[in-house]
C-alpha cells in the first residue's frame, strides 16, 4: 500500500497538486523516492506474498500507475535503460497476477455459503476455527479484527491469534471448487 501511495503522489494523475515549499531544506527529491519505489518493487516481485499483497491493494496500484511510472523512468531518464527494462517485466508480472486475481473473484460468484467469511462475506482461502465459539472465518480478517478487539467476534470470549485451528477439509473444499470453477470459466 505504501508502494502504491508514493508512486500515485509522485507519478499519478495528482501529482501536479503536490507542492513541497522548500524542498532542499526537507531533502524532498522526487526522481530519487521515485527511483527508490521503482527498484523496491522490481525486487520486490519474486517473492510471491509480495505479488499477491500487490493484488488485494490493486484498487491503488493499477496497470495505468505502473505504465505511468514506467514511462516517466524512460523519458525522464530517471533510471538506465536496462533498470527502466527490468521494471517493465516486474509490471508484467504484476499485471498477470492481478489478472488472474481478477479473473478468480468473477467465477466465483455463487460459491457456497460454507466457503464464505461470516464476518466479511468473502470467499475464505485461509479458514480457522475459533475456539469459544466453533465459527469458522477467513484468518487474515479475524487476525485484522483482533488487533483492535483482542475478542471472539461471535460470544465475545478473550481470544488469540495462537488459539486459532486451521480447517485443512475446508480449504481443500475451496481450492478445488476455485479450480473447478477456473478450468469451467477457461473453457467457456
Amino acid at each position: 500500500a505504501l508502494l502504491a501511495t508514493v508512486l500515485d503522489r509522485l507519478v499519478g494523475p495528482s501529482c501536479l497538486d503536490l507542492k513541497v515549499k522548500d524542498p532542499k531544506w526537507f531533502r524532498f527529491d522526487p526522481r530519487k523516492i521515485v527511483s527508490l519505489s521503482v527498484q523496491s518493487l522490481r525486487r520486490m516481485t519474486v517473492v510471491d506474498k509480495f505479488v499477491s499483497a500487490c493484488c488485494s491493494d490493486a484498487p491503488r496500484l493499477t496497470r495505468g500507475l505502473l505504465d505511468r511510472t514506467a514511462d516517466l523512468l524512460a523519458k525522464r531518464h530517471i533510471l538506465p535503460p536496462r533498470e527502466c527494462e527490468e521494471f517493465r517485466r516486474a509490471v508484467g508480472v504484476l499485471t498477470a497476477a492481478m489478472e488472474a486475481a481478477v479473473n478468480v473473484d468473477d467465477v466465483i460468484d455463487d460459491a457456497p455459503d460454507e466457503f464464505l467469511d461470516p464476518i466479511m462475506q468473502t470467499l475464505m482461502r485461509d479458514p480457522v476455527r475459533l475456539p469459544s465459539s466453533g465459527v469458522v472465518v477467513e484468518k487474515k480478517v479475524i487476525v485484522r479484527h483482533l488487533l483492535s478487539d483482542p475478542h471472539d467476534p461471535f460470544n465475545r470470549s478473550p481470544l488469540t491469534e495462537d488459539e486459532l485451528t486451521s480447517v485443512p477439509e475446508l480449504k481443500k473444499k475451496i481450492d478445488d471448487f476455485i479450480r473447478a470453477r477456473m478450468t469451467l470459466h477457461a473453457r467457456s
